[in-house]
């Protein structure tokens, strides 16, 4: 009887089974001898093969060429054990010494084989480019009733409830606490230092009971600039275990995103829902913080609304728009509002953001022919402060470009106080690299937009 001995792999991959020779998921550590014993049989126990990677199915493929001329083939699965006797003809003599034949071609496809143990994990590998934005199997009535309960409307009184307005808050946890989100107009009253003298928020369905409660709410800090905001609760809070929350979307949003748009417009105590698509996922309107813009339908009291995906996620939250009941609004994005509340949540205090001092715009066509240039990247500079001066184009922030699509001087400046950058710039149409230094912004220049936002400035300067 002559054998021969072939290991396989299964790779779910490919779909295809490998030879053990030309595959290096794993390596033979038995001798063929170890099978035979002298009585004319082989034990084949497949289960002496090691492997390094996960999933993988191994196939121990044994040919025969049994002493009488007939030959068969056996596969046998990782685990199981297959015991073969020789089959000896009347003019054949049996052989009990056999060594292993030259490699056969490997067989067919046989069973899949179970699963052996997972293997270490390897080094991480790079990050590829971001694929498209998958849909969502939630219907827009699922995302309504999935993240409702996380929103409610926010009262603010002031000067002794002579002044009163409304706005739109949401609930998120942050370790192992429910705050609440909105935007930095909705609670100032003056500056980043004043805020209204009361506010409150109406969550419904309040830890999971079928009631609607209304909560006191203390702020723990804003970051004008961005209007963003966060508070905590002073009654009625709204515990972990038993009350909605919504999370940050776990990828940036895309030009022509679906989105929704879920608040409490008008003071009603009512969450409405709007639909639309992102029309910009890094728009900048004079102040330069990186917001995702949309066409859904906002009106008043909609401002610190969150704008979601399909999936129920937070991708960007509702600071400002052309007018009360126009499809372009605006706010700052996911990145920007989620870094902001952690640092403000860090610290029990205001964050205030870095600043170069000088008005930032986009280049466009009439800046690039007004400098004789042919190129539309980097950030124009309006102004002059320190190596800065005004017709420079900042190109890269220590070597990243920055401009439309591309890096955002909101992440490239806005978390940086402090700090000195290294700048590529064209002055002049020379490039050169230059240091600039990030300053904190002042009280009058940390404002946020918003609907309030000339009366905020009014009270300023006042």
């Amino acid at each position: 009887m002559e054998i021969v001995v072939v290991w396989s792999v299964w790779c779910p991959k490919y779909e295809t089974y490998y030879d053990h020779q030309y595959n290096d998921h794993f390596s033979r550590t038995d001798q063929v001898q170890d099978m035979i014993n002298s009585t004319n049989t082989i034990t084949a126990t497949n289960y002496f093969l090691t492997d390094t990677s996960p999933n993988i199915e191994k196939i121990l493929h044994v040919k025969l060429l049994y002493s009488d001329g007939t030959t068969e083939e056996h596969k046998i699965n990782e685990g199981d054990t297959k015991t073969i006797a020789d089959k000896v003809s009347a003019n054949s003599s049996p052989v009990t010494n056999i060594s292993q034949g030259e490699r056969g071609s490997t067989g067919a496809q046989g069973p899949q084989g179970t699963q052996g143990p997972q293997g270490t994990q390897g080094p991480q590998g790079t990050q590829g480019p971001q694929g498209p934005t998958g849909s969502s199997s939630l219907s827009h009535k699922d995302t309504y009733l999935k993240v409702k309960n996380a929103v409610g409307t926010v009262h603010m009184y002031h000067n002794g409830r002579t002044q009163a307005w409304t706005g739109t808050a949401f609930l998120m946890k942050f370790y192992n606490k429910i705050y609440g989100i909105t935007v930095a107009h909705n609670v100032v009253a003056g500056n980043r230092n004043t805020f209204a003298e009361e506010i409150y928020m109406t969550i419904s369905n309040h830890n999971g009971v079928n009631t609607t409660k209304l909560c006191k709410c203390k702020v723990v800090g804003v970051c004008a600039y961005a209007d963003i905001a966060v508070f905590e609760f002073e009654t009625n809070e709204p515990k972990v275990n038993s009350h909605t929350t919504v999370s940050f979307a776990t990828y940036e949003a895309s030009i022509g995103d679906a989105c929704l748009l879920i608040g409490n417009p008008m003071g009603l105590d009512e969450t409405s829902l709007s639909m639309g698509v992102i029309r910009d996922a890094q728009y900048h309107y004079s102040n330069n913080i990186e917001s995702v813009a949309h066409d859904a339908i906002t009106y008043a009291g909609n401002s610190g609304s969150a704008l979601y995906n399909p999936e129920g996620d937070v991708i960007a939250i509702l600071s400002a728009g052309i007018g009360d009941f126009e499809g372009f609004a605006w706010g700052a994005s996911k990145r920007v509002v989620k870094e902001t509340v952690e640092r403000i949540i860090q610290t029990k205090d205001n964050y205030v953001c870095g600043t170069l001092k000088v008005p930032l715009t986009y280049m466009t066509t009439p800046a690039a022919l007004q400098l004789d240039i042919d190129i539309l990247d980097g950030m124009l500079v309006m102004g002059s402060y320190g190596n800065l001066q005004g017709g420079d184009v900042i190109l890269e922030f220590d070597g990243l470009p920055i401009g439309h699509d591309k890096e955002s001087i909101t992440m490239s400046v806005f978390f940086k106080k402090g700090q000195t950058l290294r700048a590529k710039i064209l002055r002049n149409k020379q490039e050169m690299t230059i240091n600039v230094k990030v300053e904190e912004l002042s009280l009058l220049e940390d404002v946020p937009l918003g609907t309030y936002n000339h009366k905020i400035k009014r009270h300023m300067i006042e």
